[in-house]
């Protein structure tokens, strides 16, 4: 069980080091899409580390966090760096509903 525990924690780590590299190897504009992204990430990564968020889950919740991240930076390549209202809508939905999602797993 301690074996699981640190095996858990080490792809944690592994993985919020390369959601935070990659997010500051691109320099958004869009603070408040950025923000939700990394809370969402830490709250995924805290549900790790209690045990109410499994490894799968875990990866499931990154890839979409990825996924959203790079809808964001190829919209923002588009439009000279800035999202356009529309854009900010449709990556905020994306985002709550992905928040809900993660709510219920640490809920579960």
């Amino acid at each position: 069980m301690k074996t699981k525990l640190l095996s858990t924690l080490a792809v944690s780590a592994v993985l919020a080091l390369s959601a935070v590299t990659a997010h500051a190897q691109t320099a958004s504009t869009d603070t408040k899409v950025d923000t939700r992204i990394q809370n969402q990430e830490n709250r995924v990564d805290a549900g790790v580390q209690d045990g109410t968020i499994t490894e799968k889950q875990a990866a499931r919740d990154d890839r979409k966090l990825n996924n959203i991240q790079t809808k964001e930076e190829k919209a923002e390549a588009r439009n000279g760096g800035d999202l356009t209202k529309k854009q900010k809508k449709h990556l905020n939905k994306k985002l709550s509903h992905n928040s809900k999602k993660i709510h219920h797993q640490r809920k579960s």
